[in-house]
């Protein structure tokens, strides 16, 4: 059975069990996001796990909220990512944004992360992978005991990115609190010619 027909037809029996008249076509078509471990700056191959768990954790938000199709982890660990951070094996730039393509990605998401004392910096750069450009970039700081806290910051400040340059190309996502559907579940996706998440 074609897939699309398959998703269309059920996101019109969710809409009419809910009283919303809709159709198939207005599934909406989400984009495709690989987030890939960040690198340390630095020879602290014992932090990696930060770089590791930073990735995640941004990955799981950003699904959880919606209005983006997040490649998982071991799928993009396998094709694009060494765990290890820069200086030790980790691909370069070029590379990850071949392998993001390869996936079927519209966007990647890369980073790195410092150390300094207690003080702890995560940095990102959202990639289209189209064109091969940094469409947004990403900061924040804090204390290295707040990294759970540093690491959700991050994953807001990315969630309104996307939903600003979903909003420019006249796609209405969701925000964390309202998916648009009132059930807290991420909205359903419509395909994606050649992505991996075209179901």
């Amino acid at each position: 059975m074609n897939t699309r027909l398959t998703r269309g037809a059920a996101f019109v029996v969710a809409c009419l069990a809910t009283g919303v008249g809709v159709s198939a076509q207005d599934a909406p078509v989400l984009p495709v996001l690989a987030v890939v471990p960040f690198s340390t700056i630095g020879s602290q191959p014992d932090l990696d796990w930060i770089g590791a768990g930073t990735a995640e954790t941004v990955g799981t938000d950003l699904r959880a909220a919606g209005g983006v199709a997040v490649l998982g982890r071991a799928q993009v660990d396998g094709a694009l990512a060494n765990p290890g951070g820069a200086g030790h094996g980790r691909p370069a730039e070029s590379a990850l944004i071949e392998g993001a393509r390869e996936l079927g990605a519209d966007l990647l998401l890369a980073g790195a992360f410092q150390q300094i004392g207690e003080r702890l910096r995560l940095t990102a750069r959202l990639i289209d992978v189209r064109s091969e450009t940094a469409v947004e970039s990403f900061k924040v700081d804090g204390r290295r005991d707040t990294l759970f806290e540093l690491q959700d910051r991050l994953a807001d400040e990315v969630r309104a990115a996307l939903r600003s340059r979903s909003a420019s190309e006249g796609l209405s996502l969701p925000t964390r609190a309202d998916n648009g559907n009132g059930d807290g579940a991420a909205p359903p996706a419509g395909r994606r010619p050649g992505g991996p998440y075209a179901a």
